[in-house]
């Protein structure tokens, strides 16, 4: 049996998109969540638990939307309360606008491709890697 099922805003505030599932059971039982707001509907799958407190995390869900939380316990279920999602911060849409390079033979001029295949290290990687250093991986460094 379900007990004092409840969704918790997420304590990180950089997460706003996760909550946490709290809830009690009194036996061992196989838990899942279905998760839904208006464009979609998901459940996830938590195993075996209890008995005791549970505190879980509810991640997947969408920005500035209602969304319907049920609990289901073997044979038990607890719908909980709307929960809305803030907005994300900023002002960015979601989802977010992706920008995808590809390379296109087609459009290239004629000729020859330099490309580098060392990057430049950063941090304090020379102090250790003296080695490559003598190889020319990078410049500045003593060997």
């Amino acid at each position: 049996m379900i007990k004092n099922a409840r969704l918790i805003e997420n304590p990180n505030p950089r997460a706003p998109l996760a909550a946490v599932l709290s809830f009690d059971l009194d036996s061992r039982i196989e838990v899942r969540a279905v998760v839904s707001d208006v464009d979609r509907s998901f459940e996830i799958g938590f195993g075996l638990l209890g008995p005791g407190n549970m505190e879980l995390p509810v991640l997947g869900m969408r920005p500035d939307r209602d969304h319907r939380v049920t609990v289901l316990a073997g044979e038990a279920s607890a719908a909980l309360p709307v929960y809305r999602t803030s907005p994300l911060p900023g002002g960015h849409g979601f989802p977010p606008e992706l920008r995808v390079n590809i390379e296109r033979r087609e459009l290239r001029e004629p000729g020859i491709i330099l490309l580098s295949v060392h990057r430049l290290p950063t941090g304090r990687y020379h102090q250790w890697s003296s080695g490559k250093a003598a190889f020319g991986f990078f410049s500045g460094a003593s060997s």
